[in-house]
């Protein structure tokens, strides 16, 4: 009975069959894309080595500086945890990357402002922001505050240059 029903209205039935033919055909496609896609290839884009060691700081908690001053040792990474991650066993190689901020400072006496960097009346160098001008942030020495950070060789040479010239 069910086969004489298509046979009554060609139409129909070709809208029916093309239908669920096009729905196989998108689930399938679908299918095949998603099980293609490879984290590891992915990630590999974003990180060279296999595994990262870091604190709350390296994984983009700029702010961070511990709950309290007797825990903050714990916190960061000592040597002797360094050393042990290095003798597990399948470690090959790695490095480390530095990175000071509001500690350092950049002695304002004897330093030439590039141009191009806005400056007050004063001489001091900032920036506008709309009509208003807001000097660059010093510290509690008037010196101004840079953010300074190094790398081992390890880290440098996973490195991927975009723009300038590199020095290695």
């Amino acid at each position: 009975m069910a086969l004489s029903n298509l046979g009554r209205s060609k139409g129909k039935t070709t809208i029916i069959i093309a239908s669920l033919s096009l729905a196989i055909i998108l689930l399938n496609s679908v299918f095949t894309i998603t099980h293609s896609f490879d984290m590891d290839k992915y990630l590999q884009s974003f990180m060279k080595p296999d595994f990262i060691i870091g604190n709350a700081k390296y994984f983009g908690m700029d702010n961070y500086r511990g709950r309290n001053l007797e825990t903050i040792d714990e916190e960061n990474l000592t040597e002797s945890f360094i050393e042990y991650c290095q003798g597990l066993k399948g470690y090959e190689d790695g490095g480390r990357l530095y990175g000071a901020g509001s500690f350092v400072g950049v002695k304002q006496k004897g330093i030439t402002i590039p141009s191009g960097i806005e400056q007050d009346s004063s001489g001091m160098p900032g920036e506008y922001y709309g009509k208003e001008f807001i000097p660059f942030n010093t510290n509690e020495q008037g010196d101004f505050e840079v953010y300074l950070y190094g790398a081992e060789d390890f880290a440098v040479n996973e490195m991927q240059v975009w723009e300038g010239v590199s020095i290695r």
